[in-house]
C-alpha cells in the first residue's frame, strides 16, 4: 500500500510536494471505515497548477526503483529539475507491504545519484542499505541482507533494488515488486494513452498467476466460448524471452489453444485492462 510520497526541485515543483494517503483522527469514521489510510486520492487545481507533474514523480520514481537497470549504461536519468537548473532533484516514498512499513529516500540528477536509502519500520525506524554515489556504503547485518555486499559498484544511473534483482539477489524482492507493480497512463513525457498492450500484460500475467486465474475465471464466465487462458512462452534471439496469451476453446470435446489475433478486438482489451482493475 503507497502511504505517502515526496519531491523537491522537480518539473514545476521547486519547493517540494507532499502527498499523502493517511487520515488522521480528524476524518469521520464513515469515511475511513476503521482504516488510517485512503486507497483513492482526487488531485483537483486549475489547467497548468501541477497534477500532471504529481504523476509524474510517482511514475518517474516507481520506473527508477525497479526498472532503472534496463537502461542503456550510459543513458541520462529522465528526471527534470525545476527549469533545468543544476540542484539534485530529491524523492521520498512511504509503503506498506503486508505489515512492514518502509521509507525509500533518493536523491539524484539527469546525470547519476547522490544518495539512495531505504528503511524499515516497525516498532522503530531502521536503516536496511544505504548508498553514496556509486557505491553501498552500508548494509543491515540481517542474513536476508547478505547478498547485497557482493555488489562492489552500482551504475551511477540505476537504483539498487533494480540492480539487485538483475543479478537475481532476492534480498530486495518484495520492494521490487511493489514498484514494478505500479501502473500509470502519465509518464515523464505526459499523458501516454497506450497504458498497456498484449505483451507487457503477457508478461505481467506470466509473472503474476493469481492475476492470471482472476483474467481466465472473468472472461470464461463472459459466455464467450473460451474454457481458460494460459501463457506461452517464445523463444527469440539470444534465448530472449516473448510472451503470448492462448485462449481455448473447446470443440468435438477437446480444448483447442488460439492466439489472441483469432479473438475480438473487445476480448483483446478486456484482456489487457482486467489486470489493471484487478489491481485497483
Amino acid at each position: 500500500m503507497l502511504l505517502e510520497f515526496g519531491f523537491k526541485n522537480f518539473f514545476s515543483f521547486k519547493e517540494g510536494a507532499v502527498i499523502s494517503y493517511k487520515l488522521d483522527d480528524n476524518c469521520p469514521k464513515i469515511i475511513s471505515n476503521g482504516k488510517d489510510f485512503s486507497t483513492a486520492l482526487v488531485v483537483k487545481g486549475a489547467n497548468a497548477s501541477g497534477k500532471t507533474n504529481v504523476l509524474k514523480a510517482l511514475f518517474f520514481f516507481s520506473h527508477f526503483i525497479a526498472h532503472s537497470f534496463k537502461s542503456d549504461p550510459n543513458s541520462e536519468i529522465p528526471v527534470v529539475s525545476h527549469f533545468n537548473n543544476p540542484k539534485p532533484s530529491e524523492f521520498y516514498v512511504e509503503f506498506k507491504i503486508e505489515d512492514t512499513t518502509y521509507f525509500y529516500e533518493l536523491v539524484c540528477d539527469k546525470y547519476q545519484v547522490f544518495s539512495e536509502k531505504l528503511f524499515e519500520k516497525n516498532k522503530r525506524k531502521t536503516p536496511l542499505i544505504e548508498r553514496t554515489n556509486n557505491s553501498l556504503v552500508y548494509i543491515h547485518k540481517r542474513e536476508s541482507l547478505k547478498n547485497l555486499s557482493s555488489i562492489k559498484v552500482i551504475r551511477p544511473n540505476t537504483s539498487i533494488i533494480s540492480t539487485a534483482h538483475q543479478y537475481g539477489f532476492k534480498d530486495l524482492s518484495v520492494v521490487y515488486n511493489f514498484f514494478s507493480n505500479i501502473l500509470s497512463n502519465v509518464q515523464h513525457t505526459g499523458l501516454n494513452t497506450l497504458l498497456t498492450n498484449i505483451r507487457h500484460t503477457s508478461i505481467y500475467l506470466n509473472d503474476n498467476p493469481t492475476q492470471l486465474k482472476k483474467v481466465a475465471h472473468f472472461i470464461t464466465n463472459c459466455d464467450a466460448g473460451i474454457s481458460d487462458i494460459s501463457i506461452q512462452t517464445v523463444f527469440g534471439k539470444a534465448d530472449e524471452k516473448h510472451y503470448f496469451p492462448l485462449f481455448a476453446h473447446v470443440s468435438n470435446g477437446k480444448e483447442i489453444p488460439i492466439p489472441e489475433i483469432f479473438e475480438s478486438q473487445g476480448m483483446q482489451w478486456l484482456y489487457q485492462y482486467l489486470p489493471l482493475y484487478f489491481s485497483v
